[in-house]
């Protein structure tokens, strides 16, 4: 097991994801009406800070314009960064936890659609089954959760399909636990209230 997780974070450690490898795994595939443009929506203005940017501020000229942009597209870049951060300090630690911000997160929600801050819930391996089994590794049974960042349009298998599709992490998210949480008001909610 101990070596299984030291090649994990030796194959890793190189792939810490910017979001530019994000951005180059678009369209996404197989998401509901909303959730499907409001990704889009974010992903396009991830495109669009990065090419701004890279010919602002790395070659040093800015117009107004150039910075206007940048200002209107800056909540992608911090709707991202509000995500886990994977790998992260404490490597031999063996953390299946890698928070993100929530804070950050509700800050740019309303900016250009409502977000959501969640866990998602994941095996090792990309593209693995999330069924567990006699013969599913010990390893494989750790909770290993990374906090994301998305549209609060997105249901919990969107968000689980997004992470799948655009993650370059050796994992596949099974399943998602979100702040907010819609109940359903049926009988029982009325009941109680």
């Amino acid at each position: 097991m101990l070596l299984s997780l030291i090649f994990l974070v030796l194959s890793t450690s190189g792939t810490l994801a910017g979001w530019q490898e994000v951005i180059s795994k678009t369209p996404f595939q197989n998401l509901t009406g909303q959730c499907q443009n409001e990704t889009n929506t974010w992903i396009k203005s991830l495109e669009i800070f990065a090419t701004v940017s890279t010919e602002c501020v790395v070659l040093k000229k800015c117009s107004l314009e150039e910075l206007r942009i940048l200002e209107e597209n800056l909540y992608a870049v911090q709707q991202l960064d509000a995500f886990g951060q994977f790998p992260g300090p404490g490597l031999f630690e063996i953390k299946t936890l890698y928070d993100g911000s929530n804070q950050e997160c509700q800050r740019i929600s309303g900016k250009k659609y409502e977000t959501n801050y969640c866990y998602l819930l994941l095996t090792l391996g990309k593209n693995q089954s999330c069924a567990i089994t006699s013969s599913t590794p010990t390893y494989d049974l750790l909770p290993w959760r990374i906090a994301v960042c998305l549209p609060y349009s997105c249901n919990h298998q969107d968000m689980v399909k997004i992470f799948n599709q655009m993650s370059p992490y050796p994992f596949t998210a099974c399943s998602a636990f979100c702040v907010k949480n819609e109940v359903e008001k049926d009988s029982a909610f009325w009941g109680f209230t």
